[in-house]
């Protein structure tokens, strides 16, 4: 909020609005409601043409002085545009009790006022006609090249105004496999497919509720794209998102005074990135830290390697030795059973087991199993008595406390299969036993692997922050015009200004020095140009907060997409996130341009309007 009460002309109190943008609602609640309703498009696009003019006006001032004339020379204008017909109390600022200066008690007024102060209210997020800027931005960018090469966002495009689905393309065969162990983070299953998928895939979608790791995953990609030298932009409508991947990173980046491979940019930063940029800038690094550099990162990869061969060699066996326990275990619950079945059918075995196994091979269940199964299929006959006299001897060689009667009452076939069982059990547990045996402890085993992993972890982080440094020494000093021009950028307060800095800045040199860049939606446009597949990826946190009109001339910048983000969480407009503008401006906006030859009402079906869904509410519909 700035006073624009001036008391001293020959001070004219220097300001800079930067990029300025007023709410149209603001103004249009003023008007009649049904004078509203039944303005007409030409209504409309006059009041849109005023409120351009006062935003123009006020990115050209420099001083209050100026600030004030342009409210004295448009509050008539606003009057004659709109027609206000509510009654406008002045409160003056020593009508004021104490305690009711405060916001809470100025939204408690139903009554519309103007304190008689002449104040102009200014916001550090634009409005939400900011959206319609950044889209005639991409418009403009489009219209210039005469054509539009963006095909993530053209495929997009085809889904949002056609009925078809469109089919994802593989643009790269990507496999994360040994990097996984470059790096310094963890992975689950779930979160490395994600993170393959964001590589592999024009589009993705990483989904899950709070606390299941979807900030991780950014992080890992970011800390991938290091490695492989992507060019990403990490995007969330929520500053609060931002910083913590800022935060994330840096941790595992940053030692010391070391410079770190990203831009996080939000207005509250920004004198700290200026800072930061001039002091790389103003570094004459050294050849022999360069190569000190490079022998590091070379001593350092070769241990990495032989860490990482070693560890996965340990964590085959271990694998092993847990397949074997798991095998046991099984293997035992079915002696068990087997067990089980023979005491009762038969008699008690168990403590005579490993007799039994030293005893009989598998001829001779073989040979008497398929004698005593004919035998049986013909009945109670002389040859079968005999034959069954005959194995019951032979069975009490080994176990004299057979009975024989008991047996003689059995069908033996059914007597000898059980007992095959068993022992085909018993021999099966004995063998996972011995080879248990040989192994290395299965504790000590684990506790060797965590010690190695801690270890790669670390080496991996130290060769990720060696790499960092070599990459942005050497491309800082190569591209240091293109950092100058970049710094100007975050100087600016104009839009002519921040604009033909822009033009002068070779994106592709600055990218290589910085291939990181982690920026909130309203600040994108402020900071990035609007140039097509600028970056390798994009990636969009908090998805469901985002509207599809608000991402688009941000993923005009992609070369993939990856939305993030839990379709389970409130959407838009229950969340009260969605977009304030009124439905007369957008319904105004989306007729003016038609694209597709969609009608507002058929755009408000598939919710593809500024004030309906977010992106991930449609990329789940598509």
């Amino acid at each position: 909020m700035i006073n624009l009460e001036v008391d001293d002309l020959s001070d004219p109190k220097s300001v800079s609005l930067g990029q300025t943008f007023l709410n149209y609602d603001l103004f249009v609640k003023l008007s009649p409601d049904d004078e509203e309703d039944n303005s007409s498009s030409e209504k409309h696009l006059e009041r849109v043409e005023l409120i351009k003019e006062i935003e123009e006006k006020m990115e050209e001032a420099e001083s209050i002085t100026e600030l004030r004339n342009i409210a004295i020379e448009y509050i008539p204008k606003i009057k004659e545009v709109f027609k206000p017909e509510l009654e406008v109390k002045i409160i003056k600022n020593n009508e004021f009790e104490e305690g009711q200066k405060d916001i809470d008690y100025l939204r408690s007024i139903e009554d519309t006022f103007y304190a008689d102060l002449c104040y102009i209210f200014l916001s550090n997020f634009p409005s939400e006609i900011s959206t319609y800027n950044s889209l005639r931005l991409m418009i403009e960018e489009i219209e210039e090249n005469r054509s539009f090469t963006n095909r993530a966002l053209e495929k997009l495009f085809s889904a949002v105004f056609s009925s078809r689905s469109e089919k994802i393309q593989e643009i790269e065969k990507f496999r994360l496999g040994d990097l996984e162990y470059y790096l310094p983070i963890y992975l689950s299953k779930k979160q490395k497919e994600g993170l393959e998928n964001a590589i592999r895939y024009e589009i993705s979608y990483i989904q899950g509720p709070p606390g299941t790791g979807k900030s991780h995953v950014i992080t890992a990609l970011a800390l991938l794209s290091i490695l492989k030298g992507y060019k990403v932009l990490i995007v969330s409508q929520k500053a609060p998102a931002i910083k913590v991947l800022y935060e994330k990173l840096t941790e595992k980046l940053g030692k010391g005074d070391d410079y770190l491979p990203f831009i996080y940019y939000h207005d509250d930063y920004r004198g700290k990135l200026k800072e930061y940029i001039s002091k790389l800038t103003s570094y004459n690094v050294h050849e022999y830290e360069l190569l000190n550099l490079q022998t590091k990162l070379k001593n350092l990869e070769i241990r990495l390697n032989s860490s990482i061969e070693e560890y996965k060699r340990r964590l085959k066996q271990y694998k092993e030795i847990l397949s074997l326990n798991y095998e046991f275990s099984d293997v035992r619950q079915s002696l068990a059973r087997e067990l089980e079945i023979f005491n009762r059918s038969f008699y008690e075995i168990t403590r005579k087991i490993g007799l039994y196994s030293r005893n009989l091979n598998e001829s001779f269940f073989d040979t008497n199993y398929r004698t005593f199964e004919v035998l049986e299929n013909c009945g109670d006959t002389m040859l079968l008595r005999i034959r069954k006299r005959f194995l019951i001897k032979e069975i009490k060689k080994i176990d004299k406390d057979v009975d024989s009667n008991l047996l003689m009452r059995k069908p033996l076939s059914d007597y000898l299969a059980k007992l095959r069982n068993v022992l085909a059990n018993y021999k099966k547990l004995v063998n996972i036993r011995n080879k248990i045996q040989t192994k290395t402890d299965p504790n000590e085993l684990k506790e060797e692997l965590e010690v190695r992993r801690k270890q790669i972890m670390e080496d991996a982080q130290e060769y990720l922050r060696l790499l960092n440094q070599k990459r942005i020494f050497e491309n800082a000093r190569e591209y240091l015009t293109d950092l100058n021009t970049f710094k100007q950028i975050l100087h600016y307060q104009k839009v002519d200004r921040i604009k033909k800095a822009k033009d002068n800045v070779n994106w592709a040199n600055l990218l290589e020095v910085f291939n990181i860049w982690i920026v909130d939606i309203p600040s994108v446009d402020r900071v990035l140009p609007m140039e097509p597949e600028l970056f390798d990826l994009v990636v969009v946190d908090e998805s469901s907060q985002v509207n599809l009109a608000q991402v688009i001339p941000v993923f005009y910048r992609a070369k993939r997409i990856c939305v993030v983000g839990d379709h389970k969480q409130l959407s838009l407009e229950s969340t009260g996130l969605g977009f304030e503008i009124s439905n007369k401006l957008d319904s105004y906006t989306w007729e003016k341009y038609k694209p597709a030859n969609l009608s507002y009402e058929e755009a408000k079906e598939k919710r593809i309007t500024l004030t309906k869904a977010s992106i991930l509410d449609f990329l789940r519909e598509k």
